[in-house]
């Protein structure tokens, strides 16, 4: 047994492991400073970690002498959100010794990698290294391990060195699944949830910065905007799972082709609408993508092709000195496509002068923005970066679970210009969902109004079957006369009065589950695509303020 010095010292080491950790940006880095920390806390001589995978490639750091001789980690096929974490044949989070590498490991990998008979690396063999390895578990699954090692001429781990490995490695796996999360909230910031291309919100910084270095130093900076026809016949004919398969077949296409241009980015701005933006490449370049996208969208199962739009830096068509007027003309363009049924991109500053194109957007910028020409590229479509960002700002301060989950649901409803939100809540144990808050818009709150979808206090999940999935961690959306609707669904934005219903739920440790719907009119923003979206909103909420 040792002393009180030494306890109080390891006692330091995890409270300083945890501090450092939770400093630490992004998975890669936690494990780099925890390595070495994990290093000098055990005394150890190397010590090798390895947390999941990443583009199948395993996630690790070393720290110590040579430690890539020492490594002999295996990673298995199997999936923990995003993670592939390692194989063990131990229970989750049973830690083991090997003295000398002459006792069985029962929290080895599974896989052989050609070591001995006695269960450990050759090199570590010969050498007569002490040895532990010990599991790194997030939420009960064990997602990577480390192992450590000691010279024949250090004290050999002991019993003691275990329970404070594990200690140790309990803090490694919370500063990792805090990285992870923060790095899944980023993603969701700057990609788009159906398609997986990046989003307005990124497509938006990125642009200014190309546009800034256009400023300084006259590199060409080309903006290609497609529409894809026929998304909304399709919907209305077949549901919105065929539209969402044409959405995703065409980023897929656009993905592809934009990578012949290196340093291109393929985004999704909303709904029907996708952008390329190309950099330190010559017009024609940009063009001849535009082209080819065009040909190849043609040829989409169940689409009508595209309506594309250049601009670009390159051709006559004045200063760009902002990223809204790059936008604007290749909006522009896109819009006379649009407008003449072109199979083939049109092309801002190639018309005959002066340019139509050009003059569109300087000569008629109030036709251009209103009457037969939709809101500026993406204005009617809320971008899930910024709502993301809308949320965490809201939820400062708020450490009651049910007021986290309202200002969610106040913020989205706010964001989308809806009519009306509600939050309910159903026991672990109930089928009954029971509301618990509701709000209205400033209209119909001016006028006295109370839609009837707030009038029902509770609901028996077994009569709504989409309440019922969205309330154990689904989501779902509808808009009136959709063909893919819920009758249930569909009868309640009848007798509320609603265009469409966005929501999602989340469950609780202890089973219960939250709901929040949001009811939307004619003149609010799309609710199709946002489900995920809201969903993620709603479990950071429950994670609670640590975690937001």
């Amino acid at each position: 047994m040792r002393g009180g010095a030494v306890v109080r010292d390891r006692l330091r080491a995890v409270a300083d492991l945890a501090q450092t950790l939770a400093t630490v940006r992004g998975v890669e880095s936690v494990i780099e400073q925890a390595a070495s920390q994990l290093r000098r806390a055990l005394d150890a001589a190397s010590v090798s970690l390895v947390v999941g995978e990443r583009d199948g490639v395993p996630l690790r750091a070393a720290a110590g002498d040579d430690l890539a001789k020492y490594d002999n980690v295996v990673d298995s096929n199997s999936a923990h959100d995003s993670w592939r974490p390692a194989a063990f044949h131990a229970e989750a989070g049973t830690p083991s010794r090997a003295p000398y590498c002459d006792l069985p490991q029962p929290a080895r990998p599974l896989d052989d990698l050609g070591t001995s008979p006695a269960g450990c690396d050759p090199q570590i063999r010969r050498e007569r290294r002490n040895l532990i390895v010990v599991p790194i578990v997030v939420g009960g699954h064990t997602v990577g391990q480390f192992q450590a090692t000691r010279r024949p001429d250090q004290a050999a781990f002991d019993a003691e060195d275990l329970v404070f490995a594990h200690a140790l490695a309990a803090q490694v796996a919370a500063a990792v699944a805090h990285a992870e999360q923060v790095e899944r909230l980023e993603r969701l910031a700057f990609q788009d949830p159906l398609t997986g291309l990046a989003n307005r919100r990124a497509i938006d910084e990125r642009l200014a910065l190309a546009i800034a270095g256009h400023r300084r130093h006259g590199g060409v900076v080309s903006l290609i905007v497609c529409d894809v026809n026929g998304l909304k016949q399709l919907n209305d004919e077949q549901g919105h799972e065929a539209g969402d398969r044409l959405l995703m077949d065409f980023a897929r296409l656009l993905a592809e082709a934009s990578a012949e241009l290196p340093g291109s980015l393929a985004a999704r701005l909303g709904g029907d609408e996708f952008c390329v933006l190309v950099e330190e490449h010559d017009a024609d370049d940009a063009v001849r993508l535009a082209e080819e996208v065009c040909r190849r969208a043609l040829a989409l199962p169940g689409g009508q092709g595209v309506a594309c739009g250049v601009a670009s830096t390159g051709d006559p068509v004045g200063p760009v000195t902002t990223a809204q007027r790059l936008f604007r003309l290749a909006d522009a363009a896109q819009y006379r496509a649009k407008r003449a049924g072109a199979t083939m991109p049109v092309v801002a500053g190639r018309g005959a002068a002066p340019d139509v194109t050009v003059r569109l957007v300087e000569e008629e910028p109030s036709r251009y923005r209103s009457g037969d020409r939709r809101r500026f590229r993406g204005a009617a479509h809320v971008d899930p970066g910024q709502l993301l960002m809308s949320v965490l700002r809201e939820l400062e301060g708020a450490e009651d679970p049910g007021t986290r989950l309202e200002r969610v649901a106040q913020v989205t409803a706010r964001s989308l210009g809806a009519q009306a939100w509600r939050l309910s809540y159903v026991p672990s144990d109930g089928q009954l969902l029971h509301l618990v808050g509701y709000g209205t818009s400033t209209a119909a709150a001016d006028a006295g109004q109370l839609p009837a979808s707030l009038e029902q206090r509770a609901a028996n999940l077994d009569d709504y079957p989409a309440r019922a999935a969205a309330v154990r961690g689904g989501s779902y959306t509808a808009e009136l006369g959709a063909a893919d609707n819920d009758p249930t669904e569909e009868a309640v934005l009848v007798r509320g009065g609603h265009h469409g219903v966005l929501a999602a739920g989340v469950t609780e440790p202890d089973g219960g589950g939250w709901l929040v719907e949001v009811f939307t009119g004619q003149e609010s923003a799309p609710v199709h695509g946002l489900g995920p979206v809201l969903h993620a909103l709603l479990a950071v909420a429950v994670a609670g303020p640590d975690h937001a």
